[in-house]
Parts: structure tokens; sequence; C-alpha cells
């Protein structure tokens, strides 16, 4: 609860209001094409609008911020890498209750990207269930240098049960590093079989499980992580770059004067590349 309070969990119940706002209506009747960033958006809109909605996530990496390049090979012990503000819902421990085994084992190492309020209780997983050194902290990473931590490692590990854009699992994917998120939300649209591993949504015990399934199975075959690094990389460069998104804006416009014959599809979500 605290943890909510610090995280201004109460406004979750007052974001629905833009639609009692003046115009909120008028404007969709009055828009040429609306561009909807997530599947969620698109069952939101109102049936009448959805023919003239383009799906077009919001996330785009700058390559040149996005240089370094996964070039290990993954052996045991995995390591996994969490990158994001330590509050409830970003999962980070289930992450690590998952993954006491596999640290005890000596198979798996986790480094946390990231503070915030839930960081005291993650610190009292790892000492209750003695997960040091498997365990690091890093803290608050400057962004330049973040690229170079997901560079040197071998799966991102990214629980989160809400996540709107989920744009960090663009920037691991950037590097070559492969993601395991849960199938739900931006995640779900960003990160495919080919270039990663989604968790199907469900209980948090669910989640544990499959998570500690996952990561077990890639201990065990560690080559699973190099098959899907190229993808991952090829797709976050290839789709999600902001030249990328350019070109498929220009694509809406066109359609909007008439210079293209129907409306654009990039696929929801994107598909890989060929």
């Amino acid at each position: 609860d605290q943890a909510r309070r610090q995280e201004r969990e109460w406004l979750s119940y007052v974001r629905d209001a833009y639609r009692i706002l003046p115009g909120y209506l008028q404007t969709r009747r009055s828009a040429s094409a609306i561009v909807v960033a997530s599947r969620d958006t698109l069952q939101q809109m109102p049936r009448s609008f959805r023919g003239k909605c383009v799906y077009l996530p919001e996330n785009a990496i700058d390559p040149a911020r996005f240089s370094a390049r996964r070039t290990r090979q993954a052996t045991p012990p995995i390591r996994a890498v969490f990158l994001g503000r330590l509050v409830p819902y970003k999962g980070c421990d289930m992450l690590l209750e998952a993954s006491i085994d596999l640290i005890r084992a000596g198979k798996l190492t986790i480094e946390i990207i990231g503070d915030g309020p839930g960081r005291p209780k993650l610190d009292r997983i790892v000492e209750a269930h003695k997960l040091q050194p498997g365990v690091t902290f890093a803290g608050w990473v400057k962004h330049t240098e973040v690229q170079h931590h997901l560079a040197d490692a071998d799966v991102f590990a990214f629980p989160s049960i809400r996540e709107f854009g989920g744009g960090v699992a663009v920037e691991a994917m950037a590097v070559g590093l492969p993601p395991m998120v849960v199938a739900y939300g931006g995640l779900a649209e960003l990160v495919t079989d080919r270039t990663g591993w989604l968790i199907p949504m469900g209980s948090r015990a669910s989640i544990v499980e499959a998570l500690r399934s996952n990561l077990t199975r890639l201990c065990d075959n560690p080559d699973e992580i190099d098959r899907k690094s190229p993808a991952a990389l090829r797709r976050a460069h290839e789709q999600f770059t902001w030249d990328a998104k350019a070109r498929m804006t220009l694509e809406i416009y066109r359609w909007v004067v008439g210079e293209r014959p129907g409306k654009p599809d990039f696929g929801l979500p994107f598909p890989d590349p060929l």
C-alpha cells in the first residue's frame, strides 16, 4: 500500500475521465485518420471509428544511441538483467522468486538496474534466500551506459504486468538481447516468439512458475538464447527506429490525402522481418 501511494496509483481511478471531456467524440468524428498505439486502445475505440484507425506503436529507438552489440555466447551461469523502476507491477520480486534455485545452483545471475520503493522488499528476498552474490543491484544507470549493461547479458527478464508501451524491450532487442516478458499490454506487441519469450498472463503463482520453467530451460539449453539474439536485433533496427516510424507515418498521410489506394496496415503486432 505504501509503494502504491508513492507511485500515485490512485491516478488509475481517474484515468478514464477524459471520456467526458468536451470534444471527445467530435474529435474522433472529424478525424480523417486515428493512430492507435496498442491493441487495447483499438478495442476501446467505438466500432464506428475503427475503419479509420491505423496501428502504430509509440516506441522507437535511435540506432546511434544503441550501437553496442551482444557478442557473447550464452553459457552457464546465464546472465539475466532487469531494467526498470522497482515498483510492484514491474514484477522484479516475481523474477527473484522464480530464480531462487537457479541462482543457488550457480546456473543463473541477475543484475537489477533501477531503483524505487520496492527495493527494500527485494533486499529482503535476497537476504532471506542467501542469493548473494548471484544478484547485484546496479541502481540508477545513465541512459548512455544502459546499452552496455544490456549487451553484456543473455536475457532481458522483465515480467511487468502493466506496460502500455514497454519501450525498454525494444532497447534490449536493439543490442541483440532477447526479452522474456509477460504477454500483456504493449510488451506482447513488441516481442515475438522468434525474438524472445512470452510468459502467459495469469495469477502471480502462474507467472512465477512460467518464469522458473523458461529460465530453467535456458540454463539447460543456452543455445536457444543465441538463436533468438540476431532476430531480436533485426526486429528492433528494421521496424522500431524513428526513421521506420516516420516512413509509416508518411504512408498514413498519403492515405489521408488520397495518394495511396487503401489504408496502410502494418500488422498488429508487426510481423517479424522476412
